[in-house]
């Protein structure tokens, strides 16, 4: 299980969990899956790979790269060109796009306008489209090493996936635990890192299966 808790989005008083890794949660016999257990990266200095994996986890939360360029004093060329090319990133912009990333990471992408709304929307396509891992599938202590690899368990899209039930469970989690009693299915979808098509399958199939089970007891 790695160190990172889920409940430290709600506890810290964010009220907005990010993604979650339910199976490892479910297999250490807890619930608690949120990014981290210190507010700073704990593996030394930002590296290359490392400003790479970030800027592709905020965009699964649907932060473009304008966006993350606007809220954090950045360039946003200076951004797509770092994500393309890891051989233009220097010290000071890993510095910079780890600091965005403690920011950032369990914080709503701006959707006022419809220009912000469109942007934060291609944002999370193109991060799923590439199969970008989102924060809750880095641990701090391994997002900088060229070696590492993301979290078993994170969802992919089109890899391997939960279960119907896990993922319906996970959904009113971030409903009643992290602040979005409220939010459209498209913003719990977009917390959990998967499109709104695949979690209204999950929460359908919950539904009949919870019918099932009801229509067994009473007979």
């Amino acid at each position: 299980m790695s160190s990172r808790k889920r409940e430290r989005a709600v506890s810290a008083g964010t009220g907005q969990p990010d993604n979650t890794i339910a199976s490892s949660a479910r297999a250490a016999g807890t619930r608690n899956c949120g990014r981290r257990a210190g507010g700073r990266a704990v593996s030394g200095k930002p590296t290359a790979i490392g400003t790479q994996r970030r800027l592709q986890a905020l965009m699964t939360q649907c932060w473009s790269l304008q966006a993350i360029a606007r809220a954090e004093g950045l360039r946003a060329p200076q951004l797509a060109r770092a994500l393309e090319n890891r051989a233009v990133i220097m010290p000071k912009l890993a510095a910079d796009v780890s600091a965005a990333y403690d920011r950032l990471w369990n914080v709503e992408s701006p959707r006022q306008t419809p220009a912000e709304r469109d942007l934060a929307d291609a944002a999370g396509e193109a991060a799923r489209i590439r199969g970008w891992a989102p924060p809750l599938a880095w641990d701090d202590d391994q997002i900088d090493k060229p070696g590492a690899e993301p979290e078993p368990g994170w969802e992919r899209g089109s890899g391997t996936s939960m279960r119907s039930t896990d993922l319906a469970e996970d959904a009113e989690f971030v409903r009643s635990a992290g602040g979005y009693e409220r939010a459209s299915l498209d913003v719990i979808a977009g917390r959990l890192g998967i499109g709104r098509a695949r979690l209204e399958k999950a929460l359908s199939r919950q539904r009949s299966t919870e019918a099932s089970e009801h229509e067994r007891e009473a007979g």
